[in-house]
Order: C-alpha cells, then structure tokens, then sequence
C-alpha cells in the first residue's frame, strides 16, 4: 500500500513505521477528504493542530494481516479518486 500510494503522488513523509501517514497541510481539505472517505466506507483518523504543528496535518492508516488485497485494492483506489478531487495528486498514469 505504501508503495502504490507512493507511486500515485501522495506524500508519506519518511516514516516506515506499520501506520502509513498521509500528510494533507490544509487541514480543512484534509477533514474533508476524511469525511467523504468515511461516508464511503473507509475508516482513517485524521491529526490536526494542536496535536501537530500547523500545515502537519495527516491521515493515518494501519494495515494488518487480517485485510485482504480487494480491501486495499478498494482504499488506494478511493484515495486516490478523492486526491484527485481534493488536489493533493495529480493525474497519473496508474495505481499499479
């Protein structure tokens, strides 16, 4: 997941913890992204100043074992679809 959401324009920061971040510094599109990703199924929890410094704001993601490929197939796919509206990736040629 991280590397395709990689791929796809997102940005991860440097962290190779288990949680992949994705760091959204406009904390009002980054709630809103979130809102519209919860509506559609996907549960994410979105960090905000104060609990980050201003403009660090990010969704954070956690995957297990017990998640299959269709479901993280289905989340980078959403994400990027929701990017894509919210400006935080360009158009790409793929989510491969």
């Amino acid at each position: 997941m991280r590397h395709r959401l990689t791929n796809l324009g997102f940005d991860l920061g440097t962290s190779l913890s288990p949680i992949i971040p994705i760091f959204i510094p406009d904390s009002t599109k980054l709630l809103a992204f979130n809102k519209e990703l919860y509506s559609r199924g996907i549960f994410s929890v979105s960090i905000v100043y104060p609990a980050v410094k201003p403009h660090e704001g990010r969704m954070r993601f956690i995957l297990s074992a017990a998640h299959t490929k269709e479901q993280i197939d289905i989340t980078v796919n959403t994400l990027y679809e929701l990017g894509l509206k919210y400006g935080v990736v360009s158009n790409v040629a793929s989510a491969a």
